[in-house]
């Protein structure tokens, strides 16, 4: 009963995009609008046994009966905006990679020049909201499309977490085999926990490696990774299924031990080596035959309380990058509208056609709801923030510190209820 009602909760606020139009679909239409459903291309192919499917088909593979659904044309709606993602896929979690950090130029210097590059060449989110202040609460909040809580965090809640929706576990529903890779200790939060229980196959961690390299307090640093992963991407594209990896950097997190120094700034000369890194393993990949079936895809777990002070709770302290490149990936595209981390989940999978309504708090950025906002979570508040403005909430003395909209206060309660209510039908 109740799961019925959050899900007709989040229909409200997240409304389903058809996957053809983009336009509001029902749950009952399992992901097609009407309109669509009505003016599909269909071939009628099955209605015969002898089709031009089959013949196409015939002597080339071994078939007992083959069919097409409907017609294709490049200048169909029913084309999606990957192409031939089904073939491999990477994505990569930037540790602190805020905005307010990859954004800056020191002394003439850009912080994060290959970032800065790369967003020329493929799809680039200039208002991608964080969804929290934590890794733990940031990797869960993109991997299963779930909103961050202001005090807890689920990922230590185990026999809670593996009952979330995962990315992992629905592309390996489609038959993809799912990694992730961490120079670290995987085990810190639980994260070992909840990557096993939501679909990852093989996880890879400081533990498991042995390189002839010195570490930090946290683990092997990027660049040793870089390469690792870069290796890890051509093996699995040896294989015959496709794949869905995934890198978390580390040499930009706190006590930034890199071995270059580009700036006076520890925390800045940390940014620009991680950021130097992933341009090497875009670069090394670009120059392999994987490069035109691989859809690379970048996104920071939180931003970085940068410039040193700003406050907690502003938006500006919450913006992070998101990044789709590869030659998978059809044409360029600078995507304005605001979106929160949590919403990458359906996303991803929208692109994919394959279905997302298990992720109830995660919405398509690409299908045309009538209203986008970033929500983010704050120690004791929530912030949301669209093309108006933005309300800063705090849940200790129940008032605004940033006044809005009536409207985006109402959202940011509807949304952190939803969590909480969500959180104990676990």
């Amino acid at each position: 009963m109740l799961s019925n009602l959050l899900a007709d909760l989040s229909s409200l606020l997240f409304p389903s995009g058809c996957v053809v139009c983009g336009g509001d679909v029902s749950g009952s239409m399992h992901g097609i609008c009407t309109m669509c459903r009505y003016s599909i291309p269909l071939t009628n192919f099955w209605k015969t046994e002898d089709n031009p499917t089959k013949e196409h088909f015939a002597g080339i593979i071994p078939l007992v009966h083959a069919s097409s659904f409907f017609y294709f044309s490049h200048d169909s709606q029913w084309r999606s905006l990957i192409h031939r993602f089904k073939y491999g896929g990477e994505w990569r979690l930037a540790e602190s990679f805020g905005r307010t950090t990859t954004d800056c130029t020191v002394g003439g210097q850009v912080v994060a020049p290959n970032l800065q590059r790369l967003k020329g060449e493929g799809v680039w989110f200039e208002n991608m909201i964080a969804s929290s202040f934590r890794t733990d609460r940031g990797v869960l909040a993109t991997l299963s499309g779930f909103c961050s809580q202001p005090t807890m965090s689920i990922m230590k809640e185990p026999q809670r977490a593996s009952h979330l929706p995962s990315i992992a576990r629905s592309l390996r529903r489609e038959g993809y085999r799912t990694s992730y890779i961490h120079g670290g200790d995987l085990n810190f939060t639980n994260m070992a926990s909840y990557l096993y229980a939501t679909g990852f196959d093989k996880l890879v961690a400081y533990k498991d490696l042995h390189f002839d390299a010195p570490t930090s307090k946290w683990g092997y640093a990027d660049d040793v990774l870089a390469d690792y992963f870069t290796g890890h991407i051509k093996e699995q594209s040896e294989q015959s299924a496709p794949y869905f990896a995934v890198w978390q950097t580390l040499s930009s997190h706190e006590p930034f031990d890199v071995p270059t120094a580009v700036f006076e700034d520890k925390m800045l000369s940390s940014m620009h080596f991680a950021d130097s890194c992933i341009g090497r393993v875009v670069e090394s990949l670009r120059q392999s035959e994987e490069w035109d079936n691989t859809l690379i895809i970048i996104v920071a777990d939180h931003a970085y309380p940068y410039p040193y002070g700003i406050s907690a709770s502003a938006v500006e302290r919450h913006r992070i990058p998101m990044l789709w490149l590869g030659g998978a990936l059809k044409g360029q595209k600078r995507v304005d509208s605001y979106c929160s981390q949590s919403d990458f989940a359906a996303t991803l999978l929208a692109q994919l056609d394959i279905a997302h309504s298990d992720f109830l708090l995660s919405r398509d950025i690409f299908a045309p709801n009538p209203y986008k906002f970033g929500y983010y979570t704050f120690n004791n508040g929530f912030g949301v923030v669209d093309t108006t403005g933005s309300t800063i909430y705090d849940c200790t003395t129940e008032s605004v510190i940033l006044e809005g909209s009536t409207e985006q206060e109402q959202i940011g309660k509807t949304m952190l209820q939803s969590t909480y209510n969500i959180i104990k039908q676990l």
